[in-house]
């Protein structure tokens, strides 16, 4: 089944198997509150959905907030302040900027206007901006077509290929409002369309021309990098509100790639095994996530392995033992731990510091504050031992423990009342 004229976005969603990279609300928010720049509706959640990814990169694509300009330029006669807000690369590879007039930013399908740098009489530079003849939905399948076909083993079809599709794709094997010989034969020209086999998982784009028809065809393809950025965002830049099971089936497809490849880095495959592993530590998953850290571990003891890294393997490893309940094999990892680094001519006291810390955010978590802040003392007086090396875990500690403070002498105050 062929689904015809499909909305851009919604190609980008099938494209990308679901995933998203884009910019953080507060991007938006700040640039909006600042310097009063307020996004199509489209767009926005264009960049917050897709902006990191390949579809933005390449033969153009829309800047992110920070590096959108809004400008007075002559158009018509008169004055009007316009978003400058990416740039588009005709076939000529010649540069066209785009903009959207400011006072049409609150419609969901707004004019994209075109403009170029020219030279003035004077010697000068200025912009020439004229009308494109495209929406911002046309910019955006425009986007999609150009920007993914660069990046996979697409097909180009010739006429012949063209009226072979037209016979694949009858009507009644067509689905949405339009089949593929209406879009072809749609007196709306020039134009390009979106179509996707669910069945074939490939895509196939159209675009219609005064004077003749063109096609291409790819499937959807999110690279390694592109998972490694969805992570990214959800693991470490979303860190407060992870969602752990997420993370875990983006390290997991990461990982099957990165074990079919024989170039792969020994140590950046063991640090993915033991992201999966705290995924599954987060998720409770106790069976899963030691699974994953004991393959990591036969990474981190190789020869090639840093100690360093080794070290902080150990120290990680004891944690999730403590966390499992497991104190025997958290002692075990802790040792191990301690023994890297004396071999290393490292000094314990971070570690040791570490591990009394994370005691002391435990019972804080629990509710037992008066517990919580003898670890934190203890803790300090490890840091303290090595001042120039623990400064920062020394003020992280020291917060901690005024804070546990605070709210245990803000308890005692509303019991006693």
């Amino acid at each position: 089944m062929l689904i015809t004229d499909i909305e851009p976005l919604k190609a980008m969603e099938i494209f990308y198997e679901g995933e998203e990279s884009g910019v953080w609300e507060v991007e938006f928010i700040k640039n909006e509150k600042k310097r009063e720049l307020f996004f199509p509706p489209k767009l926005k959640e264009y960049l917050q959905r897709f902006g990191f990814l390949s579809v933005n990169r390449g033969r153009g694509g829309f800047w992110f907030p920070d590096h959108v300009r809004m400008a007075a330029v002559p158009y018509e006669g008169i004055s009007r302040d316009m978003l400058i807000l990416g740039t588009l690369n005709g076939g000529d590879d010649k540069g066209f900027y785009i903009g959207i007039f400011a006072d049409e930013c609150g419609m969901d399908n707004p004019s994209v206007i075109f403009g170029e740098v020219i030279e003035t009489e004077g010697g000068g530079q200025a912009l020439s901006f004229w009308e494109s003849g495209m929406l911002l939905k046309d910019a955006l399948v425009w986007l999609f077509i150009e920007n993914l076909f660069i990046h996979t083993n697409g097909t180009v079809y010739d006429e012949d290929g063209i009226e072979a599709l037209l016979k694949k794709y009858p009507a009644e094997l067509c689905e949405g409002e339009k089949s593929l010989e209406q879009l072809i034969d749609s007196s709306q020209r020039p134009c390009r369309y979106i179509c996707y086999d669910n069945e074939e998982n490939r895509f196939y784009c159209f675009d219609v021309w005064e004077d003749g028809v063109g096609a291409e065809s790819f499937s959807p393809c999110i690279s390694t990098e592109e998972l490694e950025s969805c992570f990214s965002r959800e693991f470490y830049e979303n860190s407060m509100n992870c969602d752990f099971a997420h993370a875990l089936r983006l390290a997991e497809k990461i990982i099957g790639r990165l074990e079919d490849q024989e170039e792969t880095e020994p140590l950046n495959l063991g640090e993915k095994y033991r992201l999966a592993g705290r995924c599954c530590w987060a998720l409770k998953q106790w069976d899963r996530a030691e699974e994953w850290l004991k393959k990591a571990e036969s990474v981190f003891t190789s020869e090639s392995a840093p100690a360093q890294a080794a070290q902080s393997f150990y120290q990680g490893l004891g944690n999730f033992y403590s966390d499992m309940g497991d104190e025997e094999k958290s002692r075990a990892a802790y040792r191990e731990a301690d023994r890297l680094a004396e071999a290393s001519g490292e000094d314990l006291c971070r570690l040791m510091g570490d591990r009394l810390l994370r005691k002391g955010i435990e019972l804080a978590d629990g509710g037992f504050l008066e517990e919580a802040i003898e670890y934190f003392e203890k803790a300090l007086n490890e840091y303290k031992k090595n001042p120039k090396e623990c400064k920062y875990d020394i003020a992280r500690c020291g917060q901690l423990k005024g804070d546990t403070r605070h709210r245990l002498k803000e308890i005692k105050k509303q019991t006693s009342q």
